[in-house]
């Protein structure tokens, strides 16, 4: 009866040693690829987004992080280039916007 027992445990043994490589070899294939994207990526053509499109998302994603009850204060506006979104996206969340560049030119 022990014979059978010992006997029992080492195919046990092999066989989880067996799954375990199994495993191993699994992982090994699905951390190799480079890009886990990659497919997603030859499915869906997305354009890439423009720097004024870009500006504008990380401008809103910035609004929707601070607290609602609070306005919008810019130092450095310079030409303005961020000056109309700001404006625009302060008037949808109902925020006061203030903007101030010291650059006196000559």
């Amino acid at each position: 009866m022990e014979l059978n027992r010992i006997v029992d445990m080492k195919i046990l043994t092999k066989f989880f040693k067996g799954v375990k490589n199994l495993l191993r070899k699994w992982a090994k294939q699905k951390l190799s690829r480079q890009d886990p994207l990659q497919e997603l990526k030859l499915k869906w053509r997305l354009k890439s987004f423009e720097a004024r499109e870009l500006k504008y998302l990380c401008m809103q994603d910035l609004m929707q992080r601070t607290p609602p009850n609070t306005d919008v204060l810019e130092l450095g506006v310079g030409g303005g280039a961020g000056l109309q979104l700001l404006i625009k996206l302060c008037h949808q969340a109902q925020r006061h916007y203030i903007g101030f560049d010291t650059f006196s030119g000559s």
